[in-house]
């Protein structure tokens, strides 16, 4: 709430139908309009204020959780993560110097990530010895300014800047927009686990994003439209899978969970439903307005603008689903049981029309055995800055070779920051 007050609300036993203000409770420290991440998961909440202390810094976390008789309350046993008082002295069962912590929050489980204005901290509940204390266990670097942080089971998605280095005379102030994915390892040091890379870093001009056990999505300014990523399995990375071809500008907001996927755009919202020929989504229901924020769970979606909160249950709203996707996505060759999927990402210079690339087989002497995967730019969409693909390889070795037809590569001074990246 804008005097920074959270209410807390329960769907009622009469079916779910109806939403009713449980509790209320006050943030220490809150200055009115100021904004507080909140994320909820079984019976704990979090709560962040990153703006203590006239915006000097100081930020707490809070822990909330639900009783026996379904209250929620603040924790007894660990009232707060971490807590900064407005001298800025901390004090909790983890401390750190780091400015603006509790710029955003999520948990799931017995994880959850923090994020401040340099870094992410990641904390687990600690359980072995019953007293069920979060404990904090890594803090990730990579990342020089994030903004959003998301966590579902033991993978963690963080969306943010990392400027770039030109090589001459240091950082020079660009920014690449990105989404870090990290996994999280249970059997690490110390009991506690470790945080691991999953894959490389997605580079792309996104302004939201979100996540699910086998899906991630982000809106990319530049492109004005939103990308769906897939993975196979839990632990796996994620391969482009879907351009959802909305082309809408702004800020759009995303919320995603399992078949799931809401997207806000100028003058109204679209949802989406994952299909079962593929896991390629469809748009089911369009709403004749936007929200500035959105929350999915199951079949129930809440909708948030300046001074009200709706809920919408989607059954009701679209009681047939489409069987058969409208889109397909960008897939160069039919995925085969022993599939390697490789993701190919070129942002164009000023002059893409030079530009083309192939994957080859390499390693065998069989003329009928050499696999060859050749694309240029004027065979991929002319309309975006852009080209994404993902492509099924067969295991084996290959070398991938990207060309521009005058010899002065993509990048930098006469042809535009153009880049390429293959994962």
């Amino acid at each position: 709430d804008g005097d920074g007050t959270g209410k807390t609300a329960n769907s009622n036993d009469g079916g779910g139908e109806e939403w009713i203000v449980q509790n209320s409770f006050r943030e220490e420290y809150t200055s009115p309009g100021s904004y507080h991440p909140v994320s909820i998961s079984g019976n704990t909440a979090l709560v962040g204020v990153h703006d203590l202390d006239n915006n000097n810094g100081a930020g707490s976390v809070s822990v909330y959780e639900q009783n026996d008789l379904g209250i929620w309350d603040r924790a007894e046993d660990q009232p707060y993560l971490i807590r900064y008082h407005v001298n800025n002295s901390s004090s909790s069962s983890s401390s750190s110097s780091q400015h603006g912590f509790g710029l955003d929050v999520d948990i799931d489980g017995d994880l959850a990530c923090v994020l401040d204005y340099h870094s992410a901290h990641l904390f687990r509940r600690d359980d072995d010895d019953g007293s069920r204390k979060w404990v904090q266990f890594a803090s990730l670097d990579d990342v020089e300014q994030p903004e959003e942080c998301t966590v579902v089971g033991d993978t963690i998605a963080i969306r943010g800047y990392d400027y770039i280095d030109d090589g001459d005379d240091g950082d020079d102030g660009n920014a690449n927009r990105m989404v870090w994915l990290y996994r999280y390892d249970r059997d690490g040091v110390d009991g506690l686990g470790v945080v691991v890379p999953l894959q490389d870093p997605i580079i792309a001009d996104l302004s939201s994003m979100d996540l699910s056990h086998d899906y991630l999505v982000y809106w990319d300014l530049q492109e004005k439209d939103a990308f769906i990523y897939s993975r196979k399995g839990v632990n796996e990375s994620f391969a482009f899978l879907q351009k959802m071809d909305l082309s809408v500008s702004g800020y759009n907001q995303l919320a995603l969970d399992k078949d799931v996927l809401v997207i806000g755009g100028e003058k109204e919202t679209h949802i989406f439903s994952q299909q079962e020929n593929g896991g390629y989504w469809a748009e089911i229901i369009t709403l004749d307005q936007p929200y500035d924020r959105y929350q999915v769970s199951g079949r129930n979606l809440l909708v948030a603008n300046e001074r009200e909160v709706y809920s919408f249950n989607l059954e009701e709203c679209a009681p047939s689903i489409p069987t058969i996707p409208t889109r397909m996505p960008l897939v160069s060759i039919a995925p085969t049981p022993s599939c390697h999927w490789l993701d190919i990402v070129i942002k164009y210079d000023n002059f893409p029309n030079e530009t083309s690339w192939e994957i080859q087989s390499i390693g065998t002497n069989d003329a009928d055995d050499v696999a060859v995967v050749l694309k240029s730019y004027s065979e991929t969409d002319q309309d975006a800055p852009t080209h994404m693909d993902s492509i099924c390889l067969q295991e084996g070795e290959y070398e991938f070779a990207i060309y521009d037809s005058r010899g002065d590569g993509i990048c930098c001074k006469r042809g535009g920051a153009g880049n390429y990246n293959v994962t």
